[in-house]
């Protein structure tokens, strides 16, 4: 990066994006202005995508979620934390249990 003349880091490389195109620069990750879902929603998603009322995209957009995110609640409701080998089977929320 350097020897093409960007800066060091990559804050800095996106402000100068920001300056030469605002607000062109796609955002990765999730959106701070959307406050967390609750452990409830998800709960209901993950029962919907068990008992298959539907293709997991429509489940997920009839929620307003990615096609992924039940899956992946699904595996920390579950116990798969990716974790080390000590953590395996240890459910994220104990309170669901």
């Amino acid at each position: 990066m350097r020897a093409l003349g960007y800066p060091k880091s990559r804050e800095v490389l996106g402000d100068w994006i920001d300056e030469i195109a605002p607000g062109q620069r796609k955002y990765r990750g999730p959106n701070p202005k959307t406050p967390p879902i609750p452990i409830e929603k998800k709960v209901q998603v993950v029962a919907e995508l068990e008992a298959r009322t539907g293709p997991a995209a429509v489940i997920a957009e009839r929620h307003g979620v990615s096609r992924t995110a039940p899956y992946f609640w699904r595996r920390e409701m579950m116990g798969d934390n990716d974790g080390g080998p000590e953590k395996k089977g240890e459910p994220v929320s104990k309170e669901l249990d």
